[in-house]
């Protein structure tokens, strides 16, 4: 399972998927360019570069069943890697889940990373999810807030095209509390031939937070039922 973070998020950010993965379901969290283990490589702006750095990090691991995963920017990722993957490969993903992330062709254009530092990061404790310690310390707040603007800056630059939809199961999460409508995550049946499985869960937009054993418990499910059917 190739994880794909959030903005401002690294490998890191799904520790508690590690920790409740059954044994048969490998979790292995994407790092991306600027942050972690790869903190001295420039950040990319643009969500198309971040997908392609997403192929080319996982495109020699395709050689046995796998599915992608991805929470709000990591949802968009998932989405446009899976495309690169089909173009380039013959091996589909075996299913795409994606949590906090609205269907492509629902996104309204903002341009919150043109904000100053202060409302920039006003608008970041609006959303919830970015921890007080990082928000509320300076130091800290210096080094997250170039790598969060340029994600926002990345999911920003988005422009959706529609194109021949998956045929790839696509199950979708979000939270009850969240700013999204059933009706705007059933956009999503746009992209697959395949019916989508929308699941509500308590919580906003970092719902992942409170409930990483519950969604690994969806994920595990799901995925054990296919692989039986291999």
């Amino acid at each position: 399972m190739f994880c794909l973070p959030f903005a401002g998020g690294n490998k890191y950010s799904f520790g508690e998927y590690e920790r409740f993965a059954p044994e048969f379901v490998e979790v292995i969290p994407v790092e991306l360019p600027g942050r972690g283990s790869r903190a001295d490589e420039a950040l990319l702006t643009n969500i198309y570069d971040l997908a392609e750095d997403v192929f080319f990090s996982i495109k020699n691991k395709l050689d046995k069943p796998y599915i992608l995963y991805g929470h709000s920017m990591g949802g968009l990722l998932a989405y446009l890697t899976a495309k690169l993957i089909i173009k380039n490969f013959s091996s589909e993903p075996l299913h795409m889940f994606i949590t906090g992330c609205t269907a492509p062709s629902t996104r309204d254009k903002s341009y919150l990373h043109l904000l100053s530092k202060e409302d920039f990061i006003k608008k970041l404790k609006e959303l919830g999810g970015c921890p007080e310690e990082i928000l509320n310390n300076g130091d800290i707040l210096d080094f997250f807030e170039p790598i969060i603007k340029a994600d926002f800056q990345a999911v920003e630059s988005f422009e959706y095209q529609q194109t021949t939809p998956f045929d790839i199961p696509l199950t979708l999460m979000f939270g009850m509390s969240e700013k999204v409508t059933q009706s705007e995550m059933r956009e999503w049946q746009k992209e697959t031939t395949r019916s989508i499985d929308i699941i509500q869960m308590p919580g906003d937009h970092f719902f992942i937070n409170q409930f990483g054993f519950q969604i690994i418990k969806v994920i595990a499910r799901k995925i054990s039922n296919q692989l039986q059917k291999l």
